[in-house]
C-alpha cells in the first residue's frame, strides 16, 4: 500500500517520466496504478484509439521499436503498454509454490538480442513516446534489462499481500469504495454455521479475526 501511495503521489506532483515499470505479485495494486496512468494520458477514453498500443507475451520487438519511434499523427503521444515477462525470462515462482526437492527458480535467461534492443530504445526514446512495462510476478533484479528499465522508470513494486498486510489491503480497498470498517461483524461461529447450512461447505477455523468493527486489528 505504501509503495502505491508513493507512486500515485509522484504521478500527481510534476511527474516527467516517459517510462513506467509496474511489477510484482499483487495484481490489485498493479491494475490500480495502470488505470491511473491511462487516465493521466487519456482523460477522454476515446483518445486511446490510435495512441495506445499493447504488446502482449512474446511480442515482435521490431514492431515495438517501429511504433515507439514513429511520430504520432492523430494524438499528442504514443503510449506503449508492454505486458508479460518475455523480456525477463521465466518469472520467479512465489514462495511455497515450488515442488518439493526442486532447486530455487530464479529466471530463465531472456533473449539477449531482444533485451539489448529494448535497452537501446530506452536510451533514445523520443519525447512523444511513453512506455508502460507491466509484469505480474517476481523478477530477477540482477538482469541487465531489469536494471536498465528501473533506472529510467517510475517504478511500482507490488509485493504479495500476506496475512500481516491483509488489514491494510482491506482498508485501502474499502477506502476506494467510499466505505469503512466501522461496524461490528457477526460472530464468526454464526458465519461458519451459515456457510455450512446454506452452502453445504464444511468449515474449520484456521485464522481468527482480532477485534471487530472499529476495534478490528487484523
Amino acid at each position: 500500500l505504501y509503495a502505491l501511495i508513493i507512486f500515485m503521489g509522484a504521478l500527481k506532483t510534476g511527474d516527467n517520466h516517459s517510462v513506467y515499470f509496474l511489477y510484482g505479485e499483487e495484481p490489485y495494486y498493479i491494475d490500480k496504478a495502470k488505470k491511473e496512468l491511462l487516465a493521466k494520458f487519456f482523460p477522454d477514453p476515446r483518445d486511446k484509439e490510435g495512441a495506445l498500443f499493447t504488446f502482449d507475451g512474446n511480442f515482435d520487438v521490431n514492431a515495438l521499436l517501429n511504433t515507439a519511434l514513429s511520430v504520432p499523427f492523430f494524438a499528442e503521444r504514443n503510449v506503449l503498454l508492454v505486458k508479460g515477462s518475455a523480456l525477463f525470462g521465466k518469472v520467479k515462482e512465489t514462495e511455497g509454490e515450488q515442488e518439493e526437492g526442486a532447486e530455487e527458480e530464479t529466471s530463465s535467461k531472456p533473449s539477449d538480442k531482444r533485451a539489448t534492443q529494448v535497452m537501446e530504445l530506452l536510451e533514445r526514446l523520443p519525447p512523444y513516446t511513453s512506455i508502460i512495462f507491466e509484469v505480474q510476478g517476481k523478477l530477477d533484479k540482477r538482469l541487465k534489462i531489469y536494471k536498465a528499465i528501473a533506472q529510467k522508470a517510475l517504478v511500482l513494486e507490488s509485493p504479495a499481500v500476506t496475512s500481516r498486510k491483509m488489514g491494510d489491503w482491506l482498508q485501502e480497498k474499502l477506502w476506494s469504495l467510499g466505505r469503512e470498517l466501522d461496524r461490528d461483524a457477526r460472530d464468526p461461529f454464526d458465519l461458519m454455521d451459515d456457510i455450512e447450512s446454506v452452502l453445504g461447505i464444511h468449515t474449520c477455523p484456521i485464522n481468527w479475526p482480532i477485534g471487530s468493527g472499529r476495534s478490528f486489528k487484523g
